[in-house]
């Protein structure tokens, strides 16, 4: 949803990447009890950065929006922006 009076704007999808440890911190670093495939690690990496990704379009829309739909949908946006980031949090510690 866009505000008729407000250009859209475009946010570009973010990427989020796990930086791999180093040799000296992975030889105190306690090992997962399972390793994860590569191709799980990108798809939990996807979902982190398209929660970031409508975590931002929310917030922006909840800062932007004005007049009676802004004034309806304001908290509600931010609500769902700060959940979204939780989404995130909650994938990106299932990495670790």
């Amino acid at each position: 949803m866009s505000h008729p009076d407000k250009p859209k704007v475009q946010i570009p999808q973010v990427k989020f990447e796990v930086p791999e440890m180093n040799k000296e911190a992975q030889k105190g670093a306690p090992q997962p009890a399972t390793e994860v495939s590569a191709e799980l690690k990108e798809m939990m990496q996807q979902a982190i950065s398209m929660e970031m990704q409508v975590s931002i379009q929310y917030m922006w829309q909840h800062v932007t929006w004005t007049g009676i739909k802004g004034y309806a949908f304001h908290d509600a946006l931010k609500d769902v922006a700060i959940e979204e980031m939780k989404h995130a949090e909650r994938i990106a510690e299932r990495l670790f």
